[in-house]
């Protein structure tokens, strides 16, 4: 998912007129795109075994890391 997300988004912003008209939503995009690749990777990680706190140690969005922790109710 996040590769075609990726690919809509290098096509989006091939278009100059776009890219400039849309600066602050594809900011939020790319966000979105992040969330979403390091959601996949913490659920990569459970699926191999992982014990919560280690699967969430790698995200590099402390606010994406935040609020998995107080889902899953493990401390930092």
């Amino acid at each position: 998912m996040a590769a075609l997300m990726e690919q809509l988004a290098e096509t989006l912003v091939g278009d100059e007129e776009i890219a400039a008209r849309y600066l602050d939503q594809f900011q939020t995009f790319d966000l979105v795109i992040q969330c979403a690749a390091e959601s996949a990777a913490v659920l990569d990680r459970l699926a191999q075994g992982a014990c919560p706190h280690d699967a969430i140690a790698p995200v590099r969005l402390a606010a994406v890391q935040d609020r998995l922790r107080g889902a899953l109710g493990v401390a930092a």
